[in-house]
């Protein structure tokens, strides 16, 4: 059971069947950490770190807010016709000129388009 660090331990351990690691085994727990959190790629975010952004829209472009860092998703939300956007690279979007509900988002700038 992984229920504390000492068990953390114990159980690389077992997994490794290398018993004589048992020094080394904080050094690895360390780097873990480190490249978990501290990645230049995708650093590891918690459920804490994430906020949940509202904005009324009437057009195709809405600004992020301030603060913002990354998507992890879009959801248009309607009297009855709402649901998760489709995330699309800027180059895929169709940027079509009509009305409607959109389907797609992208991100560019400061801005989420619709589409």
């Amino acid at each position: 059971m992984l229920d504390s660090y000492d068990n953390l331990v114990k159980e690389i351990i077992v997994w490794s069947h290398r018993e004589d690691l048992g020094v080394k085994i904080t050094d690895f727990i360390s780097l873990a950490e480190n490249a978990i959190y501290s990645n230049e790629v995708a650093p590891l975010k918690i459920r804490s770190m994430e906020k949940i952004s509202t904005a009324a829209t009437a057009g195709q472009y809405v600004s992020l807010p301030s603060d913002f860092e990354s998507a992890r998703s879009v959801r248009l939300v309607t009297g009855d016709n709402g649901g998760q956007l489709v995330f699309q690279a800027p180059e895929q979007m169709f940027k079509q000129i009509a009305s409607g509900r959109p389907n797609f988002f992208t991100i560019i700038g400061n801005e989420v388009q619709l589409d």
